[in-house]
């Protein structure tokens, strides 16, 4: 009888173990696509890696204007910030590219909650992107 209660015990244990909903096992490295609005900059953006906590995520981004026209940006600047925690991640590394768009690397989500991803031209907040991990 305690054999087949330890047997129970150590298949109910490992039954339980399973991918964790928080790291998106299901969806790592499918791109996904959002459009994201703010006065008159639209974001669109695809993910190529993640998002995931605790290793990189990379994310295709472009910028149109209301209608439809791909804005270039001089200045453009990516920002990672947790407000429940206040505080932000490492800094990321932008690449332009040739049609318009911006490869955006090194992206760390170093824990689980919500991010805001800013995204400026300047001093000027264009759009802000909410990821929940």
């Amino acid at each position: 009888m305690k054999m087949r209660l330890l047997m129970l015990s150590l298949l109910s244990t490992l039954l339980a173990c399973g991918p964790s909903p928080i790291l998106q096992h299901a969806t790592a490295g499918e791109p996904t696509q959002r459009v994201a609005e703010k006065a008159e900059t639209r974001l669109h953006s695809r993910w190529l890696q993640g998002p995931a906590v605790g290793s990189e995520s990379v994310l295709v981004a472009s910028f149109t204007d209301q209608n439809g026209q791909v804005l270039t940006l001089s200045n453009l600047q990516v920002e990672l910030w947790m407000p429940d925690m206040g505080h932000g991640s490492a800094p990321v590394k932008i690449e332009a590219q040739a049609d318009g768009s911006y490869l955006i690397k090194q992206m760390y989500f170093i824990m689980g909650g919500t991010w805001e991803v800013h995204f400026r031209d300047g001093d000027r907040v264009l759009v802000t992107l909410v990821v929940n991990l």
